[in-house]
């Protein structure tokens, strides 16, 4: 009889155990792994192999930190998990994307007249300051790590004017390969636009 306590006892705190301590399956949903389980502080090591001929490291901290989870999403994921289609674009001002920025790979890399982030800036400031533009912002769409700035192909001009129109101040030196109107507000971050303006797009291959 006293077997038989011993065992059920046993029995009944295995099942409670389970109950407050539920057991979980080894397959896991790649949706349900958060990024900061993957690489809970990867900014600090990306920092650290910043080339200082090509970048700032405290500027591309800054740069890394308000990416966010892009930047985290970089580092070697946990058991093979991808949660780069879970993160939402962000859509950074031209100070943000181009101060401390000398990486020729971060924006329009394939233009036959390569020109460098400093001279990107100062086309883009001049858009900006046109009276019919209300913001110019950069999209970061990739991040490839350690010793790289962050990337984008697309240039987002928010302006009452079209995009025929905003194509014609585009010098040849930095035509994209499309402008067009922006459509797509789902896993880009957003931003506000005014009355009577729209986001048209530069987007460089």
């Amino acid at each position: 009889m006293k077997r038989f306590h011993v065992a059920g006892s046993l029995v009944f705190l295995i099942i409670l155990a389970t109950l407050v301590h539920p057991v979980h399956s080894s397959s896991r949903d790649d949706h349900a792994l958060s990024v900061t389980e993957i690489c809970p502080e990867p900014i600090d090591a990306q920092v650290k192999a910043a080339l200082p001929d090509r970048m700032n490291p405290e500027k591309l901290r800054r740069i890394l930190v308000r990416i966010g989870e892009m930047a985290k999403a970089y580092c070697p994921w946990k058991e093979g998990k991808n949660p780069y289609d879970k993160i939402t674009d962000p859509l950074v001002s031209l100070e943000e994307f181009f101060d401390g920025n000398n990486d020729k790979g971060s924006i329009g890399p394939n233009l036959d007249s390569q020109p460098t982030p400093a001279e990107f800036y100062s086309f883009l400031r001049e858009i900006r300051s046109r009276s019919n533009v209300y913001d110019v912002r950069i999209l970061v769409t990739q991040y490839d790590g350690p010793g790289n700035w962050p990337f984008s192909d697309t240039v987002f001009v928010i302006t009452s004017e079209s995009p025929q129109t905003v194509e014609g101040w585009i010098p040849a030196k930095f035509k994209p390969d499309e402008v067009g109107i922006d459509a797509h507000v789902n896993g880009r971050e957003a931003v506000a636009i005014p009355a009577g303006m729209q986001p048209v797009t530069l987007w460089y291959d």
